[in-house]
């Protein structure tokens, strides 16, 4: 095994970890992140055709976080795992880390903070997608 496929294997899953536990605590607890969500899901749904439905909205994110997550750890269909969680990626921070909406600096701060993180993962999921075409072309994929 080369040496890139081998990184490969060990940073799907660690990549994958993230998603894992937190589309399953979205997924079984969606109540916890709905009223964050709300007017994410009240300005996309209709947009996307959908129900405006902040907890079905939430729950259906996290299992298809988990699906994703479950591909991408197991190296399975990696590009398309990485596409979904970019996918979700995006709504999610948008409802969960709104650090221009929050008036206490602290709260703001830490907003800001997961927002930061979560753009820096989304940059990775980018980089996970971009690379199969990348290492196929190669003839390494």
């Amino acid at each position: 095994m080369d040496a890139m496929r081998l990184l490969h294997r060990i940073a799907r899953p660690m990549m994958a970890g993230f998603w894992l536990y937190s589309g399953y605590d979205a997924a079984a607890h969606p109540a916890r992140t709905a009223a964050r969500a709300e007017p994410v899901t009240r300005r996309l749904a209709p947009l996307l055709g959908l129900p405006v439905d902040p907890e079905l909205h939430v729950r259906v994110t996290g299992a298809c976080q988990v699906g994703a997550g479950i591909l991408l750890a197991s190296g399975r269909l990696p590009r398309l795992a990485a596409a979904v969680l970019a996918l979700t990626t995006v709504p999610t921070t948008l409802a969960e880390h709104r650090f221009w909406a929050v008036e206490d600096p602290v709260e703001a701060r830490e907003a800001r903070v997961h927002f930061l993180k979560n753009l820096a993962m989304l940059g990775g999921l980018v980089n996970a997608v971009a690379a199969g075409r990348v290492s196929r072309r190669a003839g390494r994929g």
